[in-house]
C-alpha cells in the first residue's frame, strides 16, 4: 500500500543513499587514502614552512644545531629542551655530511656548511625534517586505531582529525620539540594498544617504553608517558598471577628502557650535569613563577584549567570554534564508549591527559602548543565518538545523514584551511 507521509519517502531515500555509500567504502581503498593525507599532509606542511622565526626556535634549537656543527660536539648550548630534536638536526644534514666526505674537503665541517646552506635555507631544510615526522603521527595514529577497531574508516577519520588540523600543521612547520614530542606520543599510544589487542604484549610494552622514552628526549614532559606504560605491564602482570616481588621485574625493565632511551637521546643530563641542572631550574622557575609579562601568563589552578579546556573545547580541532566543539563533544562520547567496553584500557589511554594536564595547571603560562601532544589520543576518541553516534542512529536515517554531513564537513573545511593557509 504505497503512503502519502513524504517523510516516509524521504527516509527511505537517505536510507538508500547511505546503504550506497556504505557498500562502496571500500576497506582496501582507506590505505590509499591514507597515503593521499600523508602527501597533502607534508606537501601544505612544506610549502608553509617559511614563516616568522619565533624566538624559542631561534635560540633553543636552530642555535644548537649550529653550535654543535661550529664546535664539533654532540652536546647542545642550551637544555632547556633535550636534545632529541638536535639529532634529528643532523640527519637533516646528512645530504651536506657526504658531500663532505666525498668531496674530502680540507676545510672544517661547519664552513663547507655554510658555504652549502646559508642561515635561512638551513633553517628551512630543518623546517621540512619536522614537517616530515610530524607526518609520521598520522601513520601511527592511523595503525593504532586499525589495530584497536578493526576498522580502517575509523582509522582513517582519526588520522585526518589530526592531519586536517591547522595547529598541528602550523606546529610542524617549526623545528621545535613539540610536534615532535606529538609524533613520539602517537608512537607510544600505538605500542600501548598493540599492547593491549595482541598475543605479544610484553614486547609491546617494551616498545611503549622506548617511545616514552624518545618522547621524554623531545621534551621533558613527554616523561609523563611513561605513566600508561608501567599502568599496561602492571596490568599485564596481574593477569598472569605475579605475586607482590615478581612483579617489580617487569617494571624495572620498562624503567630501565625508558631512562636508557631518555639518556641516549639526552647525554648531557650526565656529561653536562652542571649546565643541563641550572638550564632546566631556569625553564622551571619561569613556568612557575613568571618571568615578565606575557600574553600567555595565567594564574595557576582552575584559571590555567579554564584556558586548557577553552583550547581543548574551541579551538585545538579546527580554527572554526563550531567544527572544534563539535569534536570536542564527539571526543566525549568516544570517551563514555570506550569506558563501557573496556575500563582498564580506558583508565591505561587517559592516564596521560589527566597526569599531563594536572602538571601544567600549577604553572603560570598557558601556551597552547603545550597541549597539542594531546591531540593523538583527542582524535582517537572522537574518531571513537563519530562513529559510535553514527551506528547508534541507525533507525534514523535523517539524523544518521546529518551525522555523516556533520563529519565529512568538518574534514573537508579543515582541509580547505590548509590548503588557503
Amino acid at each position: 500500500m504505497r503512503t502519502n507521509d513524504p517523510r516516509l519517502d524521504i527516509r527511505t531515500y537517505l536510507s538508500d543513499i547511505l546503504s550506497k555509500l556504505q557498500f562502496s567504502f571500500r576497506a582496501n581503498a582507506a590505505p590509499v587514502l591514507l597515503g593521499g593525507l600523508l602527501l597533502f599532509f607534508n606537501w601544505a606542511g612544506m610549502r608553509g614552512a617559511d614563516v616568522p622565526l619565533e624566538w624559542d626556535e631561534k635560540f633553543s634549537t636552530v642555535w644548537s644545531v649550529r653550535f654543535s656543527v661550529e664546535n664539533n660536539t654532540l652536546l647542545p648550548h642550551l637544555y632547556y629542551y633535550p636534545s632529541l630534536l638536535l639529532y634529528v638536526g643532523f640527519v637533516a644534514l646528512a645530504p651536506e655530511f657526504v658531500n663532505y666526505e666525498l668531496h674530502q674537503n680540507k676545510t672544517g665541517f661547519s664552513k663547507f656548511l655554510y658555504n652549502q646552506l646559508d642561515y635561512h635555507s638551513l633553517l628551512i631544510r630543518l623546517r621540512h625534517a619536522s614537517v616530515f615526522i610530524s607526518s609520521l603521527t598520522l601513520l601511527w595514529i592511523y595503525l593504532a586505531v586499525l589495530a584497536w577497531r578493526r576498522n580502517p574508516w575509523e582509522a582513517l577519520l582519526a588520522a585526518c582529525l589530526i592531519g586536517m588540523c591547522p595547529e598541528f600543521c602550523d606546529l610542524a612547520r617549526r623545528f621545535r620539540s613539540d610536534a615532535l614530542m606529538t609524533q613520539c606520543g602517537a608512537m607510544t599510544l600505538l605500542f600501548l594498544i598493540l599492547s593491549e589487542t595482541t598475543r605479544e604484549p610484553n614486547r609491546w610494552i617494551r616498545w611503549a617504553a622506548f617511545g616514552s622514552g624518545l618522547a621524554a628526549g623531545a621534551k621533558y614532559p613527554g616523561a609523563a608517558l611513561l605513566f600508561p606504560v608501567l599502568l599496561s605491564a602492571h596490568r599485564r602482570n596481574i593477569r598472569s598471577g605475579l605475586n607482590v616481588w615478581q612483579t617489580l621485574r617487569p617494571l624495572a625493565i620498562v624503567a630501565g628502557i625508558f631512562s636508557i632511551t631518555y639518556l641516549a637521546t639526552t647525554p648531557g643530563t650526565i656529561l653536562d650535569k652542571s649546565k643541563f641542572i641550572q638550564d632546566v631550574c631556569l625553564v622551571q622557575s619561569i613556568y612557575a613563577h613568571g618571568w615578565h609579562y606575557s600574553e600567555y601568563r595565567t594564574e595557576t589552578g582552575w584559571p590555567h584549567l579554564s584556558l586548557i579546556a577553552q583550547f581543548l573545547f574551541l579551538s585545538a580541532f579546527s580554527r572554526s570554534v563550531w567544527i572544534s566543539f563539535f569534536m570536542a563533544i564527539m571526543s566525549l562520547i568516544g570517551l563514555l564508549s570506550s569506558f563501557r567496553e573496556d575500563k582498564y584500557l580506558f583508565g591505561i589511554l587517559l592516564s596521560f591527559p589527566l597526569i599531563y594536564i594536572a602538571t601544567f595547571i600549577f604553572q603560570v603560562y598557558m601556551i597552547p602548543r603545550n597541549y597539542i601532544v594531546l591531540l593523538p589520543f583527542s582524535a582517537i576518541f572522537a574518531a571513537r565518538g563519530c562513529f559510535f553516534s553514527f551506528q547508534s542512529l541507525q533507525s534514523h536515517p535523517i539524523l544518521r545523514f546529518l551525522m555523516m554531513s556533520a563529519i565529512l564537513f568538518s574534514v573537508v573545511e579543515n582541509t580547505h584551511w590548509l590548503y588557503v593557509g
